[in-house]
């Protein structure tokens, strides 16, 4: 099945608009969440959609494995539909509570707990191995597109419409959804289990802790984003303010790392044939990183720490277009939902740790310092990854093939042919 098959196209197009009815979701919750009850009333509703789902999602990878990942995505939009639906009907005749945000964002989120790695797992069963890489990248742009089409979107809709409007649209994009994934025919057998879902799960960390590539590349990637995520969502708003950007200048730093981050998973893209193994890749663009996070600290012009925030978001989404698939190609198919789970945990799990500690360290020491400290991290992680004999030995699935171990390959016959004694 190539990346042109109809199947491939319905399952690119429901998880699309998963993610553009996931848009309408944050927005509207935490904009009528602060209208209710100011800004810790929004992070009351993000928190509680948040941490029981991150929990949970280690459990969704052996749920994953058991039904396969086609049921799990559509039961899962099946339900985000009726929520939606469900409280859009009650927004046009209430006003919704944090009370009531809180409930939804928490059935919200312990349903997507389900979602993520099984959406996850899906490309392994509709494309070949050498495909992965570039199928990833596709959808890694298709997401980021939802992400700048779907947030100025919703933000209209609920300004317009007000939240019955915000989450009716929510509704649709998910049962739009629900309906392309229905019609997905792809022949998935489940694996069988005589075990519960515990067991499963801890054979799953047992299997992860086992496989040194996997391992290694999943810690990679919650040290990254632990670095990362803070200074961009706490420290963006920081050196607009400090700068005198305002909130335009903020929004400019966004769109920048939206602008890099499509740039550099198109890029991975277009030219993964031409990439072999990772371990350079991982430690370049870590340090590349690391040094445009440092430079941000120093940064007081503001088109110049735009074009250091292009660098860096599309370094950081060619890294994980690269080794999304690599985790997917290694892991074995009996374990494929539950190495998809961590890989969700290690993506978020962190996150708001990350937001609290960049805020103590900025108040702390100053953001020049903090920055710094961001930066330091993420090459020291490129280094110690580097270490891993496993990763420095990985290929991007598709990319170029191993050369020989000799330029001229050994004569049999004629004149350059060794011979008998």
């Amino acid at each position: 099945m190539g990346l042109r098959d109809k199947r491939v196209i319905g399952w690119l197009s429901g998880e699309f608009l998963s993610n553009l009815g996931d848009q309408f979701y944050i927005v509207a919750v935490t904009y009528i969440a602060t209208m209710a009850a100011g800004a810790r009333g929004a992070a009351l509703v993000l928190t509680v959609g948040t941490l029981p789902k991150i929990v949970l999602m280690l459990f969704g990878g052996a749920f994953v494995d058991r039904l396969g990942p086609r049921l799990l995505m559509v039961g899962s939009d099946a339900v985000r539909t009726a929520l939606a639906a469900g409280l859009a009907v009650y927004a046009q005749f209430n006003a919704p509570s944090v009370v009531v945000l809180a409930s939804f964002s928490l059935v919200f989120g312990l349903v997507d707990s389900v979602f993520q790695p099984a959406t996850n797992t899906l490309p392994v069963h509709l494309v070949a191995e050498g495909q992965l890489t570039r199928l990833q990248g596709i959808r890694t742009s298709l997401t980021r597109v939802a992400l700048i089409a779907g947030a100025p979107a919703a933000g209209f809709a609920v300004g317009y419409g007000g939240a019955a409007l915000a989450f009716g649209v929510d509704a649709a994009s998910f049962a739009v959804s629900a309906v392309t994934l229905a019609t997905l025919r792809v022949h998935i057998t489940p694996q069988p289990r005589g075990t519960g879902v515990l067991r499963d799960t801890w054979d799953g960390l047992s299997y992860v802790a086992r496989q040194p590539l996997i391992r290694v590349t999943l810690v990679l990637f919650a040290v990254l984003e632990f670095a990362l995520s803070g200074p961009v969502n706490v420290g963006f708003p920081v050196m607009a303010r400090a700068h005198a950007w305002g909130a335009s200048g903020q929004g400019v730093l966004m769109s920048a790392l939206g602008v890099g981050t499509l740039a550099g998973t198109l890029a991975v893209t277009l030219l993964n044939r031409r990439l072999g193994r990772v371990g350079g890749p991982a430690l370049t663009g870590c340090l590349v990183v690391a040094a445009c996070y440092v430079g941000l600290g120093f940064g007081t012009q503001l088109v110049g720490t735009a074009l250091l925030v292009v660098v860096a978001g599309s370094v950081a989404g060619a890294l994980g277009s690269i080794f999304i698939p690599v985790l997917q190609a290694s892991a074995e198919r009996e374990y494929l939902g539950r190495v998809m789970s961590l890989m969700s945990i290690a993506l978020q799990g962190l996150v708001a740790f990350s937001f609290a500690v960049t805020g103590v360290l900025i108040d702390g020491l100053g953001l020049a310092p903090t920055m710094t400290l961001a930066g330091g991290l993420v090459a020291l992680t490129g280094v110690v990854a580097l270490g891993s004999r496993e990763l420095r030995r990985a290929r991007v699935p598709g990319g170029a093939a191993e050369p020989a171990a000799t330029g001229v390959p050994e004569a049999t016959e004629g004149p350059g042919a060794p011979r008998d004694r």
